[in-house]
């Protein structure tokens, strides 16, 4: 009899699809299927209750990369650099669910 987690982990690329939301990224030197998410300042303060007001003038982008554990040599840790097609971000929070990685990152505008 198979348990809850041998079915999530049978069903993986479900969820990391390239027929839906995944495409195809470079991670580090690593290519694979991932979905990334990149909300704006706005978003953010929206979804922290914050007005936004008080964020006007700063800069910098947030990725958020959701990939299977298994496709990558090596987890990233809070703090790694870390390389998204070659751009650079510093990696804030990285979830490990049952398979599939969250990776918050954090970068500079350019």
């Amino acid at each position: 009899m198979s348990t809850f987690k041998d079915m999530v982990a049978e069903d993986l690329d479900i969820f990391i699809n390239a027929d839906e939301f995944a495409e195809t990224h470079q991670l580090n030197d690593t290519k694979c299927l991932c979905i990334i998410q990149s909300p704006s300042s706005e978003e953010r303060a929206v979804g922290t209750g914050a007005a936004y007001d008080m964020y006007r003038g700063l800069s910098g982008v947030k990725l958020t990369v959701h990939v299977k554990t298994a496709d990558l040599p090596e987890l990233p840790h809070e703090g790694d650099t870390m390389t998204v097609d070659g751009e650079y971000y510093r990696v804030a929070q990285c979830i490990d669910d049952m398979g599939i990685l969250t990776i918050t990152l954090e970068g500079t505008t350019t």
